[in-house]
């Protein structure tokens, strides 16, 4: 059983990258996340499809309610 890194990592393996879009989503930084998952191989997009696609749907329901709440706020 191999060992993934709890901190941020540079570099393009796939190890590091998942160390940078777990680093992101601790600050609830889903674009940035998602940015991050764009730089996988193909192979780890594959594996990651369903969660890369759920997230893609999470961070547009959370733009569109923070542009809600944005009217919302300036119609007061």
């Amino acid at each position: 059983m191999g060992t993934r890194s709890l901190k941020p990592q540079d570099g393009d393996a796939v190890d590091a990258i998942l160390s940078r879009i777990e680093a992101a989503l601790a600050d609830a930084n889903l674009s940035g996340a998602l940015a991050e998952a764009g730089a996988l191989s193909d192979a780890a997009k594959t594996s990651l499809g369903g969660w890369i696609t759920s997230l893609n749907t999470l961070n547009a329901a959370t733009n569109a309610l923070r542009e809600l709440q944005q009217t919302i706020t300036s119609q007061d």
